[in-house]
């Protein structure tokens, strides 16, 4: 294997280094894929569950989550090819009643902004909604929109869900028949669904805990509604078919209806979105990295005890990883490193937090409060001994590092793995602490 800069790295080397991070990070199974220079390489580690004995195989599917979201937007994109859908065409002109919904500035919703995540609908909560519409309902009730629409980044499931709804509108179909036929089938993926927990090829996430050494397999609670932004399970070699769509030369037709324009628009980053501790850019479904030599675009998603990832060199290199643990996220951060140092770099996002030092507890008095997303409560709190605490919904949830300008670094209370970065924002009027963005999510002061 050869990078763009032509240092090389033998297959033996990388089959090591997978093998030694998943040992670390107490990861049950494992599936890599590269695509470069024509040619797919598939690596597979691990029991899909612990003591089963069996090794896991590169059919196997793993649930991706919120790579999810590039699959419904690439649907999206190829109606938006036929002249089915429009960009910049508000989302009430598709009678879905939206108009209904009590957000002040629905009517100026557009796809361009629920696909780059400058829509300004808050992620999601607990709802019960069983239609689009009433899950939405249940997001957005007495709610004020957390910015105006293309106004800033905040990312939000809810906002796919309503992709999936104008996918069902203009095809008549509903997500998983259309998303099935204008993506999964001309790629040959065979599609598996986490709503169907009965599927045999379906790899069961797992919860670990790394100090106790204990690894417990966990189900899948996304409910049918939220498919759009998180319903799909995969195997690496699915993801990379999938990812080379996206190439500039992807070498043989890869079958998606997706005109050369069409895909260079996906692949345009939105000025107003700035996702700081997701990625560098975004475009429109998918996310850009911006380190290194070239820029890379892909996405990466959590289900329930699952970690997985897919990059995309447009020159010509697509590589994904599945994993079935928790801890995949801080595998993944590990296996950037040691395969790049060797000279194989992938694209990943570098926030600010991540290099600087601790501030020394200054500024932390600020950031003391309440914060909201949707019906998501953040409370960030002293800790015994100094430093910062966060809790999620009245739950631990991590410890938090502040850094200079108002950067953080979040330490998982489980796992002991920094697991995102954030940083507190200032009101322009008074220069106090208004904001909070965690793993892109907007979330406003009480």
């Amino acid at each position: 294997m050869t990078d763009r800069q032509g240092v090389g790295m033998g297959m033996d080397r990388l089959s090591v280094i997978l093998r030694s991070a998943v040992k670390t990070f107490r990861v049950p199974a494992a599936q890599f894929a590269v695509h470069r220079g024509g040619t797919t390489t598939t690596f597979e580690v691990g029991e899909s569950e612990p003591g089963n004995g069996g090794i896991v195989s590169g059919t196997e599917k793993f649930p991706i989550g919120s790579i999810t979201k590039a699959f419904t937007a690439t649907t999206a994109m190829v109606l938006v090819a036929d002249g089915e859908l429009g960009l910049d065409t508000s989302v009430a002109e598709y009678d879905l009643g939206w108009a209904s919904l009590p957000m002040p500035l629905s009517g100026q919703l557009t796809l361009r902004h629920l696909l780059s995540h400058t829509s300004g609908l808050p992620d999601a909560g607990t709802p019960t909604g069983s239609s689009p519409r009433g899950y939405l309902l249940d997001c957005c009730r007495d709610m004020a929109d957390i910015h105006r629409p293309g106004g800033q980044f905040s990312y939000s499931s809810a906002g796919y869900v309503l992709v999936g709804s104008l996918v069902e509108r203009v095809t008549g179909m509903s997500w998983r028949e259309a998303v099935d036929a204008i993506v999964l089938q001309p790629l040959g993926i065979p599609p598996v669904f986490i709503t169907d927990p009965t599927d045999e090829q379906q790899v069961a996430g797992h919860s670990v805990n790394r100090a106790l050494e204990r690894t417990r397999a966990v189900a899948q609670t996304l409910t049918p509604v939220e498919e759009p932004a998180g319903g799909l399970a995969m195997s690496a070699s699915d993801l990379v078919a999938f990812g080379r769509i996206f190439l500039d030369d992807p070498g043989v037709p890869v079958g998606v209806p997706l005109p050369p324009e069409y895909r260079a628009q996906m692949r345009t980053p939105v000025p107003s979105a700035q996702p700081y501790g997701l990625a560098d850019g975004w475009g429109l479904g998918l996310a850009m990295f911006d380190s290194g030599p070239s820029r890379w675009w892909g996405h990466d998603g959590n289900a329930d005890g699952t970690s997985c990832h897919l990059r995309v060199d447009p020159a010509g290199t697509v590589m994904a990883l599945t994993t079935n643990a928790n801890t995949g996220y801080a595998m993944w951060r590990q296996l950037v490193a040691d395969i790049g140092a060797p000279g194989l770099a992938i694209g990943e996002h570098v926030a600010a937090a991540d290099t600087a030092s601790p501030a020394a507890g200054t500024g932390a008095e600020e950031c003391l409060g309440n914060y909201t997303n949707g019906d998501t409560g953040y409370a960030v709190v002293r800790r015994d001994g100094g430093g910062l605490r966060m809790a999620v919904d009245g739950e631990p949830f991590a410890e938090l590092t502040l850094h200079d300008d108002l950067h953080f670094t979040v330490r998982d209370l489980t796992t002991g793995d920094l697991t995102q970065t954030g940083r507190f924002l200032l009101d322009d009027a008074t220069a106090r602490v208004d904001r909070m963005l965690l793993g892109g999510r907007l979330a406003w002061r009480e």
